[in-house]
């Protein structure tokens, strides 16, 4: 999970196309974040020619250690 966030940070995020940042609304205050990202050839390791149609990628990550009613319900 480490490497997939490293990568998204510096990475994947930086080279979106006019990227304002991150929003803290994200958060759903039990320690997870989800972001959608609207192309994929952001990341090196994806050839984006190669892909039939653009589509969106989704990434959530939750805290297993998050203390909260709705972080038990998975």
């Amino acid at each position: 999970m480490f490497s997939f966030l490293d990568r998204l940070i510096n990475l994947g995020l930086p080279r979106t196309r006019d990227f304002q940042g991150v929003t803290t609304s994200s958060f759903d205050g039990h320690g997870n974040y989800s972001i959608g990202i609207r192309e994929q050839g952001v990341f090196p390791e994806i050839n984006a020619t190669g892909l039939p149609k653009k589509k969106k990628l989704k990434a959530h990550h939750f805290d297993p250690k998050a203390k909260g009613k709705s972080s038990r319900r998975r």
